[in-house]
């Protein structure tokens, strides 16, 4: 039983909702709405029942000791998603070469009898040199860019939204926003009990996923007017180069849940 509770709020996702209730403005992190849930480690968790869900939000905030380049050169990197938001299976990019606007694919396990989750999503990023901060939100939505398969819940109805802030060359204030309806007949008492271990188990990966190599002295890129345009990987590509929709091949040869109820 253990198990299975622990498993059951991994829903790594990287979303947001399209012609839904739930809007930016609603969960904006300097709402005074949020309650403090638990401290875990260097990573405070709030959380807030929302009015037109069963489902509640969760916002996380830390000061990680990583320049502001190397973490968002990880959160900007399609495929890193496996490697540090707990639960996620795959992720790569579903089209959109414009750095600014893309559009992004990301698996989630879930245990037995529960159906694995995937979902699409609109990711929109706005950065500027002055004052050196950097806003990603992502959003769910309908397109069938990569096709729904069948042992998998499409997730339809998500928010998140990450906040990066300087607070000095080795030190960054990351902030975590997201409220997932995660579709199917999971029930809304036990996902909330598990809210909490999304982020916490999660940012302390990012923290450490921003020192290997291909992270390592990363490069923002600006445009003259100080808009972020770019990131330059430590790895030395850049992130815009890696956001091409490869041909109608699918993300998966996932490994669905075999005695999966469709919930």
């Amino acid at each position: 039983m253990k198990q299975y509770l622990h498993g059951i709020f991994i829903l790594s996702v990287l979303l947001s909702p399209v012609g839904w209730a739930i809007t930016a403005p609603s969960l904006s992190p300097y709402s005074g709405q949020w309650v403090l849930t638990e401290q875990s480690g260097k990573v405070s968790i709030y959380t807030r029942e929302q009015t037109d869900s069963e489902f509640a939000a969760f916002k996380a905030e830390a000061i990680l000791d990583q320049p502001i380049a190397n973490l968002f050169a990880v959160i900007a990197d399609p495929d890193s998603c496996p490697q540090w938001v707990e639960g996620c299976l795959q992720s790569r990019s579903a089209g959109g070469a414009d750095f600014t606007d893309r559009v992004g694919y990301a698996l989630n396990h879930l245990p037995w009898p529960f159906s694995n989750r995937d979902l699409v999503v609109n990711i929109k990023t706005r950065g500027q040199k002055t004052p050196g901060t950097i806003k990603i939100t992502m959003q769910s939505t309908a397109s069938n860019v990569i096709p729904k398969q069948e042992d998998i819940v499409r997730i339809r109805h998500a928010y998140t939204l990450y906040f990066l802030e300087p607070i000095s060359d080795r030190q960054t204030r990351f902030i975590w926003v997201q409220h997932v309806d995660p579709g199917g007949s999971l029930p809304a008492w036990l996902v909330n009990n598990k809210l909490i271990d999304l982020p916490a188990k999660s940012i302390p990966k990012l923290e450490a996923l921003a020192d290997a190599d291909r992270y390592q002295a990363a490069e923002l890129i600006y445009d003259p007017m100080g808009k972020l345009t770019n990131v330059r990987l430590g790895s030395g590509e850049l992130a815009s180069t890696l956001y091409t929709l490869e041909g109608d091949a699918m993300i998966s040869q996932h490994e669905p849940n075999p005695d999966s109820q469709k919930q």
